[in-house]
This record gives structure tokens, sequence and C-alpha cells, in this order.
């Protein structure tokens, strides 16, 4: 009997792909940046201030100031020094009239007179730096603002520079798909 038979080959197809990347540059300059400042314009009175210095108690505490100042200095002792020579004239009273001193009172009395241990008049006032008084009086300072501070700022953008190249893929088919469909005929013996 003859009889026919089916084959089927197969072979897969192979494709080559092949690519190269895009490229892209860019350049991106600076902007241009200017900035224009405009002073303010103030106005202002000032005027200086009073400054007083006053050394009279320095010059007095010298003894070379005013006339008035130095006899109102020795005038102004004379109570302190009449009160302690009437105290010292009670007490030398008192001892020339206690009769049970054996001492003799009025020779005592007489040597102390000699040697003079009456209080000091002082001619001059103790020296000092409070002696001298500085007085300082600012004057007000006015201000008047004629005109603003003005700024003026501007920005000029630089264009950006830029550059693409595509990318490419190359597809190709380095072997073709195949099928192969065969018809044979063959004989087969059913006998045996």
């Amino acid at each position: 009997m003859e009889l026919q038979r089916l084959s089927i080959r197969q072979t897969y197809g192979k494709l080559g792909m092949e690519t190269q990347n895009a490229q892209q540059t860019m350049e991106s300059p600076r902007g241009e940046l200017s900035i224009e400042t405009q002073q303010p314009i103030i106005h202002g009175n000032y005027e200086p201030g009073n400054l007083s210095i006053d050394s009279s108690a320095a010059w007095n505490a010298l003894g070379v100031g005013s006339h008035g100042q130095w006899l109102n200095l020795i005038y102004s002792q004379m109570d302190q020094i009449a009160l302690q020579a009437i105290a010292k004239q009670v007490e030398d009273g008192h001892r020339m009239g206690d009769i049970t001193n054996k001492r003799n009172a009025f020779a005592d009395i007489a040597k102390k007179a000699s040697q003079g241990d009456l209080e000091p008049v002082n001619y001059t006032t103790p020296a000092s730096v409070l002696n001298v008084k500085v007085q300082f009086d600012p004057a007000p300072y006015q201000s008047e603002v004629v005109q603003q501070a003005n700024i003026n700022m501007s920005y000029t953008p630089q264009r950006v520079n830029a550059q693409y190249e595509a990318g490419k893929v190359n597809i190709s088919i380095r072997e073709p798909y195949s099928i192969d469909i065969r018809v044979t005929d063959y004989s087969m013996d059913w006998e045996s």
C-alpha cells in the first residue's frame, strides 16, 4: 500500500539589531544682570552743642581764684574759729577758777598761748577732680529725606543653545524564518 508522509521542518529566523544612542548638547550662557542704585538725598540741620567748663573751684583750691571767693572762704571759717576761741576761753577760765589744781594755771595758759595752738585758717580748698565741672548741652539734630534711595534692576536672559542628534535603530534579518513542508510517498508492507 502506498502512503504519503507529511514532514514539516521549521527553522527559526534570527534578527540583528544595532542601536546608536541619541546625543544632545546644551549650552546655557548666563543672563545679564544690571543693578543701578541711586543714593538718597538727606538734608540735615545740625548746630553745635553748648559746652561749658567751670573751673573756678579748681582755681580756688590752688589759692589763685577770684578775690571775692577767697575772702568768702576765709569769712565762712570765722564762725567756727570764733566758737573755738570762746570754748578755749571758757576752758581757761575753768582752769583758773580751779583751786584744787596745785600747778600755776596762769603760767600754763600763757605758755600755751605763746606756742599758738589755735586752729589755723584754711586759705585754700581741698584739691579734687570734682572741682572742675563740665556740662554739655547737645543741640537737636533735624534731618529731612529729600529723595528716597532708588534701585533699578534688569535681567536679560540668554537663549539656551541645544543640539539634538537622533539615535538610530537598524533591524536586519540575519537568518530568515523558514518552514519546509514536504509530502513524500512511501510504501508500507502490511503483510509482514
